[in-house]
């Protein structure tokens, strides 16, 4: 047997472009669906407000600067199959943004370039930074809904194409503001591990339409590279290797290091179920 039918499924999606690894995520979902035999369907709409942590060994750790709360958001399509017993899979196809931002304060004399600028720093002269992700998201999760308290917990995978990154940073004593494309130094997308935990309950019975509502938290498995808090590419030899004394002002340089998120969130939704068969006949409130 030749050794890419043997090839794990990440693999597989690895070497798809990204419109074709979101189409085959998809596709996977339905195919997978249509194997059992589903009790209902929910389709709706859903979106989510939460943290995003960009974590990373060189910055994450710095003493000189801290990172701060930029307000992360998503919002689409909701898809859901509903087994016996509570089980249900859901995809959701979500449009968003993951933000992070970041301030300090240098404590020496130096510069670097941010896109087509040439920023000069002096000792005690403060900044702001942010980094802005425009990503497509694809939550895939297996849930487990209480009937009598109409709580579900649900753990799953989820992949986040990258289709947009933007650095941005504003600087004090003098004030002046740099802006940089930063989506060279990104990977095309990262996948991450997700739990989560929520309420859905029919809104009038027999009305079929449900409100949504929970938490979740996103760890990333895979490395999304990209740049640090200075807008600088973590992947840039010359800046991050062992024992480069030049980048001190910045970070303790400690070689290359891989990037993860951590996503924390809270997500809102409605939508309708359409039972398999009437419910006269078969259970299908779980």
């Amino acid at each position: 047997m030749k050794k890419y039918v043997l090839m794990p499924i990440e693999k597989i999606i690895n070497r798809l472009n990204k419109a074709k690894r979101e189409s085959f995520l998809v596709l996977l979902f339905i195919s997978s669906c249509c194997c059992v035999n589903a009790q209902s369907v929910n389709v709706g709409l859903t979106g989510s407000f939460g943290d995003v942590s960009f974590i990373n060994k060189n910055f994450s750790s710095a003493t000189a600067q801290t990172s701060t709360f930029k307000p992360s958001y998503n919002g689409g399509l909701l898809f859901a199959i509903n087994y016996k017993n509570g089980l249900s899979l859901e995809l959701d196809i979500l449009k968003g943004t993951m933000n992070e931002g970041f301030q300090g304060a240098f404590s020496t004399s130096g510069s670097f370039i941010v896109g087509n600028s040439s920023i000069s720093y002096s000792p005690n002269q403060s900044y702001t930074s942010k980094i802005a992700l425009g990503v497509t998201q694809l939550p895939f999760m297996i849930r487990y809904k209480s009937k009598p308290t109409s709580v579900y917990i649900e753990a799953g995978m989820e992949y986040d194409g990258i289709s947009s990154a933007t650095y941005s940073a504003t600087y004090s004593n003098p004030s002046y503001s740099a802006t940089q494309n930063a989506i060279i130094a990104y990977a095309q997308g990262a996948f991450a591990a997700l739990a989560g935990l929520g309420w859905d309950k029919e809104l009038r019975k027999e009305s079929y339409f449900y409100l949504d509502m929970g938490v979740r938290i996103a760890y990333g498995l895979t490395d999304l590279q990209g740049v640090d808090g200075h807008g600088q590419n973590i992947g840039d030899q010359a800046l991050y290797k062992t024992n480069n004394t030049s980048y001190i002002p910045y970070y303790l340089a400690s070689g290359y290091q891989t990037t993860h998120t951590l996503e924390l969130s809270a997500h809102l939704g409605i939508f309708y179920k359409f039972p398999r068969k009437q419910k006269s006949n078969i259970e299908v409130d779980f």
